[in-house]
């Protein structure tokens, strides 16, 4: 009976053992990454239509740190109606609470931009993990040089300006040049009346010796409604950025050959800039 004892004694010790080992290499396991995200939705403070080139791009920034680091995004493309429901996935162990995290957007459709005319805070320092995105449209480059038009022609009262005047076999025409303080060409106005075949008003602003925007506008008499009205306009490079026809109520694209024959009649009409 004691040959058996020691044996039996031995087995028990070992499972035991073994047991304890067993129990010790299970509790060393690493702790999992939590996944986290921040939702809400983005929406236009003044709705229009968007087209289906239209791409909305959203980020989740750290913008405590220089350079600015993007935690999560994801883009939308086409995006779609608008209010858009959107998640931004992240990871827990990123956030440093001291820093600060804000959602950032920003959706170019066309040549027109929108962004965030303010900052969404989210996560850090009592800030929430759902915001409400509003985006705001940017004037297109066209509808920039269109208002520089208007509020330079608004102005022009106050410019140095010489006139003139030329008549032709069924055309009457006169001018006015518009010069600023420093003596630079920035305003012409030229008109030309022909009688029963129309009366037209074309308006060249300058930059730097340029024509900047010009606009013509062709009625079928003097004092009657615009029948026609071009428009094209240019940026500091040369390219078009305004370009519009406009026929009886009914807005187009001015073509660009048309365009340019609008910039080579304001290149022209620079020589009445030399007439006293």
């Amino acid at each position: 009976m004691r040959r058996l004892a020691l044996p039996l004694v031995l087995t028990a010790t070992l499972l035991a053992a073994g047991c304890s080992s067993g129990v010790s290499t299970n509790t060393s396991t690493a702790h999992p990454v939590q996944a986290a995200a921040i939702s809400g939705t983005v929406s236009l403070i003044q709705p229009r239509t968007l087209s289906k080139q239209a791409t909305l791009q959203l980020q989740l920034v750290d913008v405590s740190v220089q350079p600015q680091t993007a935690l999560a995004s994801k883009t939308f493309q086409p995006v779609g109606k608008l209010p858009r429901s959107f998640s931004l996935a992240y990871r827990s162990a990123q956030i440093n609470p001291g820093d600060l995290y804000v959602v950032q957007a920003h959706m170019v459709d066309g040549d027109r931009t929108f962004i965030t005319p303010i900052q969404y805070p989210v996560l850090t320092k009592g800030s929430p993990t759902q915001v409400t995105i509003r985006l705001r449209a940017l004037p297109t480059p066209g509808e920039q040089a269109f208002s520089g038009y208007q509020n330079l022609k608004a102005h022009l009262g106050a410019m140095k300006y010489t006139q003139g005047s030329k008549a032709t076999v069924g055309v009457a025409s006169g001018w006015q040049v518009f010069r600023d303080s420093t003596g630079a060409l920035r305003f012409i106005r030229k008109l030309e009346d022909a009688g029963t075949k129309g009366f037209t008003s074309t308006e060249i602003a300058y930059q730097n010796n340029k024509p900047w925007v010009v606009v013509k506008t062709m009625r079928p008499k003097r004092g009657a409604k615009a029948s026609h009205i071009e428009r094209a306009g240019w940026n500091h490079a040369g390219k078009l950025v305004l370009a519009k026809d406009v026929s009886h109520g009914n807005t187009e694209v001015l073509s660009a050959a048309a365009a340019k024959t609008l910039y080579v009649q304001g290149m022209k009409m620079r020589l009445l800039a030399k007439k006293k």
